[in-house]
């Protein structure tokens, strides 16, 4: 299991990415649409 780092390094990124993805794939499913919402977000979040 991975854990949140520190504020802004890799770890804490990718941990953020992932369960912002989780979040979108609920809503979407395992689609295109999914993973584009997923970086529109962590570009408006500096992820």
């Amino acid at each position: 299991m991975i854990y949140d780092g520190e504020k802004g390094d890799i770890i804490s990124q990718y941990v953020t990415f992932t369960r912002i993805y989780n979040e979108q794939m609920k809503k979407y499913g395992r689609t295109r649409r999914a993973v584009l919402e997923t970086i529109q977000i962590c570009r408006d979040e500096n992820i």
